[in-house]
């Protein structure tokens, strides 16, 4: 299949998921949860786009819609110009693939490590025995594992090296998007760097989009292109990665990027206030949902949700002050 000619692999288009919520005796319904609330999104052939947010925004639940695990409420998710729901899960799979975020849970404790990476190969009946050995192997190569570590089992590796193995299981079926959950979270520091070099030389070799999905801004700004953050379940700012960090429009990303810790112990750096926790998507603010933590809030801020439009060329925010 032809990529679109604007190069845009994944179109997001007001993506909802609201799962109900039951109780009491006869399970009777007692409200929504609403984890994914109107989500636009694009991502472009080649690029890698952070989402940023703090837990239970949402990120997780719009990942899994985005590769078919859930269907949504309502909206629409477009995959090089085709609805989501129109792709054979198979054909699906060859085309998008997820790195997860703990390597000690999602490779199977009782295979041995060619076997989780030839895997996918085998489902798709791609070569004979003898290419699909050799594809293992390179493919251990090119993540910077030994041929001679096909034949170990996981627990044998340590945790860098595990998610190098859940890497490389992503790799065989030759994938356009790679969506990659939280997948430097569970490392140590010393090791996140390695493992992000790692996707940034494979992203270049392989041609790979990456959706990246991270809490850490830090590593958002070492690999993504473009930062899309994320807040109650709606996409509050998206902005290119320069002009974020630069100055960031909405309150929200504003207070996450002051939060951050800066190497220079004598920079003074004045954090956003936030007060209060993250609402329950269950019972949202109305109006902004921002607004009961916004320390610039406004009386409208309270009433009506601010539309999300472009600020600038190529920014987006979600807030009555623009």
């Amino acid at each position: 299949m032809n990529d679109p000619e604007d190069g845009l692999l994944l179109d997001v288009r007001d993506l909802k998921k609201h799962y109900p919520v039951r109780g009491g005796l006869l399970g009777t319904r007692q409200g929504l949860v609403r984890a994914v609330d109107g989500v636009n999104l694009t991502l472009h052939a080649g690029e890698t786009v952070g989402l940023v947010g703090e837990s239970g925004c949402g990120k997780s639940t719009l990942a899994r819609l985005i590769l078919g695990l859930e269907r949504p409420t309502s909206g629409d998710i477009l995959l090089k110009d085709r609805p989501l729901d129109e792709w054979d899960r198979k054909e699906l799979r060859r085309t998008v693939q997820m790195i997860f975020q703990d390597p000690y849970s999602s490779l199977n404790p009782r295979w041995k490590v060619g076997s989780i990476v030839r895997e996918p190969l085998d489902i798709h009946g791609i070569g004979d025995a003898g290419e699909r050995r050799a594809k293992v192997a390179e493919t251990l190569r090119r993540v910077g594992l030994n041929e001679d570590d096909a034949g170990r089992y996981p627990h044998e590796f340590s945790g860098g090296q595990r998610q190098r193995v859940a890497i490389a299981r992503a790799l065989p079926l030759e994938p356009d998007l790679v969506v990659c959950d939280e997948p430097v979270s569970a490392l140590d520091v010393s090791i996140r760097a390695q493992v992000l070099n790692l996707l940034a030389d494979l992203q270049q070799e392989f041609g790979l989009t990456y959706l990246f999905i991270s809490h850490d801004l830090s590593v958002i700004g070492h690999l993504c292109d473009r930062v899309a953050v994320m807040y109650l379940g709606r996409i509050v700012e998206q902005a290119p990665r320069g002009a974020f960090f630069a100055q960031p429009l909405h309150p929200y990303a504003q207070a996450l990027l002051t939060a951050v810790p800066v190497p220079d112990p004598a920079a003074e750096r004045r954090a956003a206030s936030l007060t209060g926790d993250l609402p329950s998507p269950l019972n949202p603010p109305s109006g902004c949902p921002f607004h009961p933590r916004c320390p610039r809030a406004m009386d409208v801020c309270s009433r009506k949700e601010p539309e999300f439009r472009e600020i600038e060329p190529g920014r987006h925010a979600a807030c009555w002050l623009y």
